[in-house]
Parts: structure tokens; C-alpha cells; sequence
């Protein structure tokens, strides 16, 4: 299977992770992707993918590789037939396990609506929560340092997602902070920035909010 990551419906290490940890088929994925972000690479590779290429590829570079995982395929030592709905529910009673209690999440959204359902998502699993209608009210809360994980749009006035992100990791006290952009803009172009800028995570609207969850909770593990 060759795989993008970047589609219009899911993420692709979502059917990563439903190919080799839910149903544990052992068919050899490639992973080809404009992402060339390492942290990206890395997270394909722990849930599986046999390998990872990035666009623009060349043709014999993929030929050779493609060849390469035929020749070691191997038959299928195990399958597991939990459907993916069913592991999808176990996967979510385990996580439930985990709660935020303790974290204080910043969500930077000018949409009240969407920011209020986060809001209400994060404290539901424990999270302490702060509220930011603009990239400067961002910013001004971010100096304060009290921060486990942020949750940026990119659409914002006068300061976007992008910008914030930028002064994040241009702060040495911020190098490490988690930061997942959960944003309308979709395109390949958008996510490469994005990864390159230095986000954690880039989730599109409308999003799952199990999706969204476990993002959160893998982040601050």
C-alpha cells in the first residue's frame, strides 16, 4: 500500500494505525508524503509504515524501494477480526483512563462556538483551560508560562496561527511546548508550513473530537 498523509476525510496515520495496531495486517505500507517534517516520519514509523518518502520523489527511487518491500513480504502471521468500530471503542475506553487533570490547554480560536465546544472538551477530561479570541491575547498568555499544550487556528485577526507559532518556537523557554493546529486550512501547502514552522499536530475542521483527544492525550503522556 502506498499511503499520503494528507487526505481529504482522515489523516493518514489514523489508517496507519487501523492497518497495522487494530486489525495487525502484515502488508508493507510506504508512507509518501510532502511532509518532511522528522517528528512526522518518526510518528509514521512507530505505527508501522515500512517505510517513508517525500514528495517530489523520483520515479526509480520509488520503483527501487516498492520492489524492496515486495521482496521481503512475508504472509500474514496474524489478523486480528475485532471490527475497526469495535477496536476504535476499546481504544476509547482506555483512553478514557487517562485524564487532562492537572495540564492547562490554551485554545486560540476567533470562533466563539467552536472555541466554547474545545473549551468544554478539554475540562470535560480535566484540563484547566484558557481562552484566547486572538493571536495577541495568545501571545500575552503564553509569556506567563503556565502552559501544557496549545491548540491553535490559523484564520485569526491581526496575528495568525501561523505568526504565534513562529514566536513560540523562536522562545527557548517554548522549544518544547506541544502545539496542535486545528484549522479549516486544508491544503498540502497549509500542513507542510505548518509541520515546518514547528506544530506538534495539524488537525482539519470539522474534526473528530475522539481524534482530537487523543492527540491531546499522546502529547501529554
Amino acid at each position: 500500500m502506498i499511503l499520503d498523509l494528507v487526505l481529504p476525510d482522515k489523516d493518514g496515520r489514523e489508517i496507519l494505525k487501523e492497518i497495522k495496531l487494530d486489525l495487525q495486517i502484515a502488508m508493507p505500507v510506504l508512507v509518501l508524503s510532502g511532509i518532511s517534517k522528522d517528528l512526522v516520519r518518526v510518528d509514521c514509523m512507530s505505527l508501522g509504515a515500512d517505510h517513508y518518502m517525500v514528495k517530489p520523489f523520483e520515479q526509480a527511487e520509488l520503483s527501487k524501494e516498492i520492489t524492496k518491500l515486495l521482496a521481503t513480504t512475508k504472509e500474514p502471521q496474524t489478523l486480528s477480526l475485532v471490527p475497526i468500530e469495535e477496536a476504535e471503542e476499546k481504544n476509547d475506553v482506555e483512553e478514557a483512563l487517562l485524564p487532562l487533570a492537572g495540564h492547562t490547554v490554551l485554545v486560540m480560536d476567533d470562533d466563539q462556538h467552536l472555541g466554547d465546544l474545545v473549551t468544554h472538551l478539554m475540562k470535560d477530561h480535566g484540563a484547566a483551560v484558557e481562552y484566547a479570541a486572538t493571536g495577541r491575547q495568545a501571545l500575552d498568555y503564553l509569556q506567563l508560562g503556565k502552559c501544557s499544550l496549545v491548540i491553535l487556528d490559523v484564520n485569526m485577526p491581526l496575528v495568525d496561527g501561523f505568526t504565534v507559532l513562529e514566536k513560540i518556537r523562536e522562545a527557548n523557554s517554548m522549544e518544547q511546548l506541544p502545539v496542535i493546529m486545528l484549522t479549516a486550512m486544508g491544503t498540502e501547502d497549509d500542513i507542510v508550513k505548518g509541520y515546518e514552522l514547528g506544530a506538534n499536530d495539524y488537525i482539519l475542521k470539522p474534526f473528530s473530537e475522539a481524534q482530537l483527544m487523543a492527540r491531546v492525550r499522546s502529547f501529554l503522556k
